[in-house]
């Protein structure tokens, strides 16, 4: 903050709040007003209570909102410092082409709508991968619309699935004509090796989610971050297994900032 000589903070009562919160504040007692009144017939007085006392909130939803822009610039900052680019090295790849210019709009777009510091950085790596390789930018656009549409509850699940042992899953009831694209019969790992889980596994690994795990695996799968883990009979109450799929390791991969090392094999 600079120093204008004034040692009154700038949110005390001789100023009032800074410049640039004044619009968010407008907005946001507007809005507690509307509702106010909304509520003032069905509640009376008790509605212009409830308006203002919920003022608070619409203050932060507008000042989240007016930071959209700060956390698509951080996404570009921190991604050409990934890049070993300057921003402006950055801008000017971004120019170059159509493809290159569409990945770095979906990064944007998605950096504004982005809940947490984490995804962020992710698009920040995927915008990052896309200035190493051309090749790279079709499914760069995907990775960015996958961690777009993760919430938190979603990465913790796919985290399981990519970085933990089913230490329960023993393969029992695997279909014995699962064949391998060789031919061969498939060769279930051991008890303590599976990294497939079924919706029941998963629910009591991770407790706190478990009236949400359906809502979670469906949009996993969607995302394609889950795919079908090997045919079962009807065991575990009927409940098929999944497994993450290479895009789900590697969105988990962008998230961990482990993107490079799976990616080179270390």
């Amino acid at each position: 903050m600079i120093d204008d000589g004034d040692s009154s903070p700038p949110g005390d009562e001789a100023n009032g709040p800074p410049p640039s919160e004044v619009p968010g504040r407008i907005a946001a007692q507007a809005a507690g007003a509307v509702l106010g009144a909304a509520l003032a017939g069905p509640l009376g007085p008790w509605g212009g209570i409830l308006g203002a006392g919920l003022t608070p909130i619409f203050e932060m939803v507008v000042s989240w909102d007016q930071r959209a822009w700060q956390r698509a610039e951080t996404s570009l900052r921190e991604g050409a410092v990934e890049a070993g680019l300057t921003p402006q090295e950055l801008a000017d790849w971004a120019k170059d082409n159509d493809d290159r210019l569409r990945l770095t709009i979906d990064v944007v777009e998605a950096a504004m709508h982005a809940r947490d510091d984490a995804t962020i950085t992710a698009l920040a790596r995927v915008l990052a991968d896309g200035c190493a390789d051309d090749a790279r930018l079709d499914v760069d656009q995907l990775y960015v619309a996958a961690l777009r549409e993760m919430r938190p509850a979603d990465i913790q699940v796919l985290r399981v699935f990519v970085r933990e042992i089913n230490d329960r899953d023993d393969f029992s009831g695997m279909v014995a004509f699962n064949v391998q694209d060789d031919g061969h019969l498939f060769e279930p790992p051991p008890l303590g090796e599976s990294r497939e889980y079924s919706l029941s596994h998963m629910r009591d690994r991770l407790p706190q989610l478990e009236e949400g795990m359906e809502f979670i695996f469906a949009t996993l799968v969607r995302l394609g971050c889950l795919v079908d883990g090997t045919p079962r009979q009807a065991i575990d109450g009927g409940s098929p297994f999944f497994i993450a799929s290479k895009f789900g390791r590697s969105s988990l991969d962008f998230l961990d900032g482990r993107h490079d090392k799976e990616r080179s094999g270390g």
